[in-house]
């Protein structure tokens, strides 16, 4: 009868199931990144989709319940401000803080949820023109435009003009911002 070879596992065979647990774990590591941000992607726009729909509900329903009368600036270097009169004569501020990134309206501030780096547009640069931060009476309509952008974008918008221009041509696909537009006088 033949002996059978009861010495156990080499150390060469160690190694090698070793390296390949490491090279399986580690592509399953990558998966579950590229997953777990994506996930973290998606809650932010959620959050920020939140945000807007708070703010748009708290306006509008301030707005038709007292009535829009006028609005008086009250901007300083780093916010775009206007106090804003009711019929009842009763004031509010609607402020956005362009350094604390958030929205002061009726006495509550939406801050801005997004995780990542972003920005609000407000003269970044002299090309700006209707894609800045602005609280404005046109036509019987109280506009609220409130532009921002990943903080990555506008770098790159201000070293490399071919996508500066790309950018200005095409800015509402960049723009994760709102614009608020609410009829009086009618």
């Amino acid at each position: 009868m033949k002996k059978l070879n009861n010495k156990g596992i080499t150390i060469v065979e160690l190694i090698i199931s070793f390296t390949l647990l490491m090279v399986i774990a580690m592509s399953m590591l990558k998966v579950v990144n590229e997953i777990r941000s994506f996930a973290n992607q998606k809650l932010d726009e959620k959050k920020v989709v939140e945000f807007k729909n708070d703010l748009y509900k708290d306006f509008h329903k301030t707005m038709l319940t007292k009535g829009y009368k006028s609005m008086t600036d009250c901007s300083t270097s780093s916010s775009v401000c206007k106090e804003i009169t009711f019929k009842d004569d009763t004031k509010t501020k609607f402020e956005i803080d362009l350094l604390a990134k958030q929205i002061e309206f009726n006495g509550y501030k939406y801050v801005l949820p997004y995780s990542m780096e972003v920005n609000f547009l407000n003269n970044y640069d002299n090309e700006c023109n209707n894609s800045c931060v602005s609280i404005k009476e046109e036509d019987n309509y109280l506009i609220i435009d409130v532009p921002y952008f990943k903080t990555v974008i506008l770098d790159e918008m201000i070293n490399d003009d071919t996508f500066k221009e790309e950018f200005y041509n095409n800015i509402s696909k960049y723009n994760l911002g709102f614009k608020i537009i609410y009829p009086y006088n009618l």
